[in-house]
């Protein structure tokens, strides 16, 4: 019986996903044409490589990769054909018409005037689609409504690029409307959004102004009570992300479910579907933004793996991440939060333990290496995306974000209970009101941040990345 030549593929679904996404990305930069004959040309060539090859090479090991590299890409440049065709353009045409879509709310927010803002996602025509409807009244999430509303496409403006914005979303169609209740719900999107509600409402009326708002846009990325100094500060300080409900808050969760329930549960295998079922409900609670969803998928996969007898690998979480996503809308490549989210989990889950595995075990050298690596890979996106970057991201991160974790986890607890436990959400405001008081005195200097346009951004970028080598340089045996 002959053996196989080659070993198999390791972190298939890794190279799945990479493929799938620049199969994406090559469909938008180049067009139908090209995103198809490219991948499929790098295939047929690297499958003659590897048939011709009489022996095992890196080279002839590398084009088996590739292939399966290629053949994602193709497949992704044709679903986002397919998805084109059927889905966006026959939404588009809409523009100009009266149109009704039938769905769930998802989000209200109040504006001026007694205006309301509900993003419905739902039908239209009999196709999915979410739109946003500018009416009057107020729909608590997980409402089922029927909306009517004359449909207009988002448009970019110097001040707001809304088009592009609201299509990484999946948001095609806006107008103005009429919306009225059917008399269903969604269960679970209305008890995530009471739950919401509530924990909101219990920050606000029991802690202090800028404190309860920095905790309720940690928590759930409400950050319509934040103040304008403060936003700055925070941002100016590098730990803006805290505001993006992503990793860390699950993990969260989960650190604080874990512990409970191997009290009341004995099985493994029920206690990581319990706890697979709250990092659901949380991700609704949140309101199912890009990060935490990809957060969510990834926990899922890790607490899934030991129900098949598999280990977890976080290349390959992120992989299936990446497709679950895109397949999911794949014009949520063109958004800032997807490659900052994808990066950052890229980084601390993937490049920082390649780095630190087998050359540290001490917990602060991890977390160090952890921040650089973090830093280095989302510094140029968020240098193209925002007019200011933070100098000092790397400092403020170790020092500030253990705090803003103890204040999320205290945060979570308040909220689990219902917003019983006032002595938890008060604590939680102390330590909030500490970070503020931080991120305020370390952007003093206007050393702390740089504009996007200033060249010194590139050499503080040069030096990042060169204190990530040199670091593992340090630590290597």
């Amino acid at each position: 019986m002959s053996r196989c030549r080659y070993p198999a593929i390791r972190r298939k679904f890794a190279y799945i996903g990479a493929g799938w996404v620049a199969g994406l990305l090559l469909f938008i930069g180049m067009g139908e044409w090209a995103a198809v004959c490219m991948p499929a040309a790098l295939a047929a060539a690297c499958a003659v490589h590897v048939v011709r090859a009489k022996s095992v090479t890196k080279y002839s090991t590398a084009a088996r990769y590739m292939i399966l590299v290629s053949f994602s890409a193709l497949a992704g440049a044709l679903f986002f054909m397919g998805y084109v065709r059927l889905n966006y353009l026959p939404l588009t045409d809409l523009e100009g018409q009266r149109v009704t879509v039938e769905g769930t709310v998802t989000d209200c927010a109040a504006l001026s005037n007694g205006r309301t803002r509900v993003t419905v996602s739902g039908s239209i025509n009999g196709r999915r689609a979410k739109a946003i409807v500018y009416t009057r009244g107020e729909y608590p999430r997980g409402e089922r409504v029927r909306a009517e509303f004359m449909a207009k496409l988002p448009e970019n403006t110097p001040d707001f690029a809304a088009e592009d914005h609201y299509r990484s979303l999946g948001i095609y169609l806006t107008g103005s409307g009429n919306v009225e209740e059917t008399g269903s719900r969604n269960d679970i999107v209305y008890a995530a959004g009471a739950l919401r509600e509530r924990a909101l409402d219990g920050i606000y009326d029991r802690c202090g102004g800028e404190e309860g708002a920095f905790l309720a846009a940690m928590l759930c990325s409400d950050k319509s009570q934040l103040g304008t100094e403060t936003r700055n500060a925070v941002y100016r300080a590098g730990i803006g992300h805290i505001f993006a409900v992503s990793g860390t808050h699950i993990v969260m969760l989960i650190m604080f479910l874990r512990p409970l329930l191997e009290r009341l549960i004995l099985s493994v295998k029920l206690r990581n579907i319990v706890m697979g079922a709250a990092a659901v409900m949380f991700a609704v609670f949140a309101g199912g933004s890009l990060p935490v969803v990809r957060a969510c998928i990834m926990v899922g996969i890790s607490l899934a793996a030991p129900l098949f007898g598999r280990e977890s690998d976080s290349a390959n979480s992120l992989g299936l991440a990446a497709f679950a996503v895109t397949l999911m809308n794949p014009f949520s490549v063109t958004g800032v939060s997807f490659w900052l989210s994808f990066t950052a989990a890229a980084a601390f889950g993937v490049l920082s333990p390649a780095m630190t595995d087998g050359r540290t075990e001490q917990p602060m050298m991890k977390h160090i290496v952890s921040c650089v690596c973090g830093n280095a890979l989302t510094m140029p996106i968020v240098a193209v995306s925002f007019e200011e970057i933070s100098l000092i991201s790397a400092v403020s991160n170790i020092l500030l974000i253990p705090l803003c974790s103890v204040c999320l986890c205290l945060a979570l607890i308040f909220t689990v209970s219902g917003g019983l436990l006032t002595p938890v959400i008060l604590a939680a405001d102390a330590i909030a009101g500490g970070v503020i008081k931080l991120c305020r005195l370390a952007t003093a200097s206007p050393y702390s941040y740089a504009r996007t346009d200033s060249a010194a951004l590139f050499v503080f970028w040069g030096v990042t990345v060169s204190a990530l080598f040199v670091s593992c340089a340090l630590m290597k045996k």
